[in-house]
């Protein structure tokens, strides 16, 4: 059985990934949200840095805030 894996958003947070290439063909996946990134390189893909678990949570914990005065357009 063939899995097939898309990683056009992130896995953590669903922010767009940003692709990166270097010489040699790998190619080094991120997250500018949480800070998560992953080298891709033919058909391995591995986790270079782990999603920064604060930044995951902030809006969970309500330290997003929002503006009550401003109204929705």
């Amino acid at each position: 059985m063939q899995r097939v894996m898309q990683l056009e958003t992130c896995p953590y947070d669903g922010s767009p990934i940003q692709a990166e290439s270097f010489s040699g063909g790998s190619v080094l996946l991120s997250c500018a949200h949480c800070d998560a990134a992953w080298e891709w390189h033919n058909a391995w893909v591995r986790r270079v840095q782990p999603p920064d678990r604060a930044r995951l949570a902030a809006p969970l914990t309500g330290s997003h805030t929002v503006d009550a005065a401003v109204e929705p357009a």
